[in-house]
């Protein structure tokens, strides 16, 4: 009998962490908002990067160029990057054996450097082997799939993959890739940009209310449409997959979350307009997704972390 009272119990506790349902698709509750030890910290249009390996969230400050790096609780471990030495950090991926790799804007263009554990450089990754076509090729974010780290030109919609030495291993070009016409071509922009553990690109276009996963080989599915209600966009934005291969989407305007299954079928969405609420946002931005929990960066209010379990 004190076996059942105890499992009663264990479902209980279960449910109630999970207390505030989106919808029936999956069950949500608000962690935290990522903190130092002086309380909650502001992070406003802040960065996100996840690195599985540490088990570590990485977030550019976009007010002072700082990368703050948190540990599973939400508590600032470390930072970098105050100094001239990196220049204004764009993007970090944490490379396996403890190193990281840095996106940083310097004066004459951008520059790719390898660094240790606290941010002090220990030499450029020098890119190499670029297309003629992408000579104008200027990224401004970073992310690591396997032993491969892509460079996105978010306003040019290309993105690069080089091996740790620089090697380049392969471009997109996502304009022509996903066949825009010139003229929706001429005003659209790679507004979320990430990369899956199988190194599909996915991606987000504002301007055409739409998202993509696109396969190594450039195979594009491409999924949204304009609307107000669950499931259909507004203005697109952060874009990132769990472990299973589910995707999740920042919308900016309708301060949410959407979560579309491997097959891009709309599962549910968290978050509504609100600030003081927990579960409210404002404006979200990018998004980081890891073991069953969802960090997402907004304009005003700080970076908070949600569970989410899905049915």
């Amino acid at each position: 009998m004190k076996t059942v009272v105890q499992h009663l119990m264990l479902s209980l506790l279960a449910a109630a962490a999970f207390a505030r349902p989106a919808t029936a698709g999956m069950r949500t509750a608000f962690a935290y908002r990522l903190s130092d030890s002086t309380g909650e910290l502001p992070l406003n249009w802040a960065a996100l990067n996840w690195d599985a390996l540490a088990g570590e969230l990485y977030v550019i400050d976009s007010s002072n160029g700082v990368v703050d790096v948190f540990n599973d609780n939400g508590m600032q471990v470390f930072a970098f990057g105050d100094d001239s030495n990196l220049g204004a950090v764009m993007g970090v991926a944490a490379l396996p054996g403890g190193d990281l790799a840095v996106l940083s804007q310097k004066a004459g263009g951008w520059s790719l450097s390898r660094c240790n554990f606290r941010g002090e450089p220990r030499g450029e990754i020098a890119v190499h082997g670029l297309p003629a076509d992408f000579g104008a090729f200027s990224p401004g974010a970073l992310r690591l799939s396997g032993f491969k780290l892509y460079l996105a030109d978010k306003g040019a919609m290309k993105v690069v993959a080089v091996g740790f030495d620089g090697a380049v291993a392969g471009t997109w070009d996502i304009s022509a890739l996903l066949k825009l016409d010139p003229k929706k071509a001429m005003g659209a922009d790679l507004r979320g940009f990430n990369v899956d553990r199988e190194g599909n690109l996915l991606g987000t276009i504002p301007g055409l209310f739409q998202a993509f996963l696109m396969t190594p080989e450039g195979e594009v599915r491409s999924f949204g449409t304009r609307g107000s209600s669950p499931g259909k966009f507004n203005i697109v934005a952060g874009i990132a997959a769990d472990e299973s291969g589910n995707i999740f989407v920042a919308d900016t305007l309708k301060c949410a979350v959407l979560v579309f299954d491997k097959d891009l079928k709309f599962i549910d969405q968290l978050g509504y307009r609100g600030e003081d609420d927990e579960e409210g946002l404002i404006a979200p931005q990018e998004i980081a997704v890891a073991q069953g929990r969802l960090y997402v960066s907004q304009s005003r209010g700080g970076v908070k972390a949600f569970d989410f379990l899905l049915k």
